[in-house]
C-alpha cells in the first residue's frame, strides 16, 4: 500500500486571505515576499523550476510560515542552463533558432497568472 503524510496548513492558501482581507499590509506584505523569495531560491537550489507560483499554491502553515506547494508542472533545469540561456537570447536577437515558432507557441502555468508577454 502506498500512503501519502502530508503537512497540514491550518491557515489555508493565500488566496483565500486575499479574497478575505482585500489586501495585506505592507509589513505582512513583505514578510509573505520574503518568504516566498526563500521558497523559490531553495527549489532553485535543487534543480527545478516550480513554473506555477500563484496564490492558490502558497500556504500558510501553523506558524505563520508559508509553504510552496503544488510542483505538478515543476522541471528540472538543464546543467548548463546559464549557457543554454544565453544561446537561445542569442538566437532570438540573430533569428537563427529554428524553433522558435513552436516555442512561442507552447505554455505552462496557469492562465489568470501567466505574464502578458507569454499571451
Amino acid at each position: 500500500k502506498l500512503y501519502f503524510v502530508l503537512e497540514y496548513c491550518p491557515g489555508g492558501d493565500l488566496l483565500h486571505h486575499l479574497v478575505k482581507y482585500d489586501r495585506f499590509s505592507e509589513k505582512h506584505t513583505a514578510f509573505y515576499i520574503a518568504e516566498l523569495v526563500l521558497a523559490v531560491h531553495s527549489v532553485h537550489d535543487m534543480g527545478y523550476i516550480h513554473r506555477d507560483i500563484k496564490p492558490d499554491n502558497i500556504l500558510i502553515a501553523r506558524d505563520g510560515h508559508l509553504k510552496l506547494t503544488d510542483f505538478g508542472l515543476c522541471k528540472q533545469m538543464a546543467q548548463d542552463a546559464d549557457e543554454k540561456l544565453w544561446k537561445d537570447i542569442k538566437d532570438v536577437v540573430e533569428g537563427g533558432d529554428p524553433n522558435r515558432r513552436r516555442k512561442q507557441q507552447s505554455c505552462v502555468g496557469t492562465p489568470d497568472y501567466v505574464a502578458p508577454e507569454v499571451l
